[in-house]
């Protein structure tokens, strides 16, 4: 089963950073836009086929690593959103808000899982709060993107998270990076 081309098209027209796993055989990537090749430097064709964990590099992430296998494993939970470091292609850490959500079939199986990144690193709160109305704007318009097709993206808009507490726990995330590599 592939990805609904005009799901394909409205991906690569917006613009925040969007990358889609497989469901199957430990979520491959299969698809990431170009706001996510210039977010993580490193291009689809590099990734496509591993997960997108490679990104957290030597970064434990336990805990919140720990509430995505939940969140992929369990039906019941249809998105999730967590703050994880990240490194890019050429070695520079920063802190990734995930954005996780389940795109499911007609039966309500999940087939795909969407997510958005966006790096808070060294985030102002109006730039988060642009970032949350992009990424509300998105996740609203992707039905009817999908008009048509078998899929439907999950309970996503619940999870827009409080831009000023995600930021200070970015914060404390970058302090623990930098007291690492001292």
């Amino acid at each position: 089963m592939s990805l609904p081309q005009p799901l394909i098209q409205y991906c690569d027209s917006t613009n925040i950073a969007i990358s889609i796993a497989d469901h199957k055989n430990d979520t491959p990537l299969i698809y990431v836009n170009q706001k996510f090749e210039s977010l993580t430097g490193h291009s689809g064709n590099a990734l496509y086929g591993k997960n997108c964990r490679i990104l957290q590099n030597k970064s434990k992430n336990i805990q919140n690593r720990q509430k995505i296998r939940k969140f992929i494993s369990d039906n019941s939970i249809d998105s999730i959103r967590v703050p994880l470091i990240n490194f890019k292609k050429n070695g520079t850490p920063f802190v990734n808000l995930l954005f996780m959500s389940k795109l499911k079939d007609c039966l309500s199986n999940t087939q795909y899982l969407f997510a958005s990144q966006f790096d808070i690193s060294n985030t102002y709160p109006d730039i988060l709060s642009q970032y949350e109305h992009n990424l509300e704007t998105t996740l609203t318009e992707i039905p009817s993107a999908m008009t048509g097709n078998t899929f439907s993206l999950s309970g996503s808009l619940p999870v827009i998270a409080n831009a000023t507490a995600t930021i200070a726990q970015a914060k404390v995330m970058l302090d623990q990076i930098d007291a690492s590599f001292i």
